[in-house]
């Protein structure tokens, strides 16, 4: 647990942040980091906020599995985990499933099997596997009605559960890796 303690404050017009840091209670000198790494750091932390909300909308569907809205968290965190591996102009930076996953094919795989549910059924209508439907005509001597039955998959349960909380774990622990490195790097250049 670190001994340094953070504290934002919003100016009287509120459109300015200013942070004060402090180590045991004692302020400290601030001094803002630009550059190529500070962009990269500032990019990590975004990434690994986004692995928070992968572990907290998995949290929810567990402890909440027969909730309506499961299906809906669910979403959420699949295009959430996506994004950590989408590029972007904002952050400038994406993780790289092949550098992420190296020395892990299994995980290589289910990561790869997230992306498709993300691009294949989230983001767009282009798979059978996740939802199908198809047409019925009911007729009677006096009466006739259509009905389309429809098959959707909501989100995982179980073991397949369990599976992607280990993704996204493993992912986290990846990503403060990443950290731990460029942050040697810039107390290299402004300690």
């Amino acid at each position: 647990m670190s001994k340094f303690t953070y504290e934002s404050q919003l100016s009287e017009c509120k459109t300015e942040l200013t942070y004060n840091s402090y180590f045991e209670n004692e302020l400290c000198v601030n001094k803002k980091i630009e550059g190529t790494l500070a962009k990269r750091r500032i990019a990590l932390q975004l990434i690994l906020s986004d692995i928070f909300d992968c572990n907290y909308a998995l949290n929810l569907i567990s402890e909440n599995i027969n909730a309506n809205y499961c299906s809906f968290v669910y979403k959420s965190f699949v295009v959430t985990y996506g994004k950590c591996f989408a590029s972007g102009a904002t952050r400038g930076l994406s993780l790289k499933a092949k550098d992420i996953f190296k020395q892990q094919p299994e995980l290589l795989t289910q990561h790869h099997c997230l992306i498709k549910t993300r691009n294949k059924y989230i983001a767009h209508s282009d798979s059978e596997f996740f939802e199908s439907s198809e047409v019925y005509f009911a007729e009677s001597a006096s009466e006739h009605e259509f009905f389309v039955p429809t098959l959707k998959f909501s989100f995982p349960t179980g073991k397949s559960l369990k599976q992607e909380w280990d993704l996204v774990h493993f992912v986290y622990e990846q990503v403060k890796s990443q950290i731990k490195k460029l942050e040697s790097k810039l107390v290299a250049q402004h300690a």
